[in-house]
């Protein structure tokens, strides 16, 4: 749990410290990350670590929760409770393009979330990587049952069922484009994404159910 004292800390040190965090997990994954480095970048010391948190578990928790908060309001915010049935699919289209077009930046969190495939592949991450991974569980069912009831989610399979299948395609494609990211200039990223979505909402699509659609 990270400590309450982080609050107190002031903005420029905790924005320090988070940034060193985000790069050095980025760069060297969680096994290899090392608290010394993150102190030294951040201008702390390593006793200074263990004040504001547990451990190397605690800390690349809180990172990781900052880098979601920073990379939804990258892509301007987004409640699934607000979709409407007109707009529903046009809105989870604009959400994947702005998301790409945010793996160009140089901030610290989307370094930090394009190595998240790596990451989260490590056994030793396994228990760090959770909250992220059941915080992305919770906005994808949380998507999916409103298209659902806007009915342009399918119904013959169990929501919970299509969040899994859902999950792992979002999974294999973050994967496979951060390991091919350079082979892709603007147009062809933006094209591969539209693609991507293309490809998702022919699986969820509430007009595919069944053999006789």
């Amino acid at each position: 749990m990270v400590r309450k004292r982080f609050g107190n800390l002031e903005p420029e040190r905790r924005e320090a410290l988070l940034e060193a965090a985000g790069l050095e997990f980025a760069e060297r994954g969680y096994a290899g990350a090392s608290l010394n480095r993150i102190a030294e970048a951040a201008g702390l010391s390593k006793g200074s670590l263990y004040y504001y948190f547990e451990d190397k578990e605690d800390l690349f928790v809180r990172t990781v929760e900052v880098a979601l908060e920073r990379l939804l309001e990258g892509v301007g915010g987004f409640d699934p409770a607000a979709l409407e049935a007109d707009t529903y699919w046009e809105a989870l289209r604009q959400l994947s393009l702005r998301s790409l077009e945010l793996l160009d930046r140089d901030e610290w969190y989307v370094q930090l979330a394009q190595a998240f495939p790596r990451l989260r592949a490590e056994p030793e991450a396994r228990n760090a990587v959770r909250p992220a991974l059941e915080w992305a569980r919770d906005f994808l069912e949380r998507l999916l049952r409103r298209g659902q009831q806007l009915a342009k989610v399918r119904r013959d399979l169990p929501l919970d069922m299509l969040v899994e299948v859902t999950l792992a395609f979002d999974e294999a494609g973050d994967r496979w484009l951060m390991e091919h990211r350079q082979e892709f200039d603007e147009a062809g990223l933006r094209a591969h994404g539209e693609a991507r979505i293309d490809m998702m909402r022919d699986m969820l699509d509430a007009r595919h159910e069944g053999w006789d659609r």
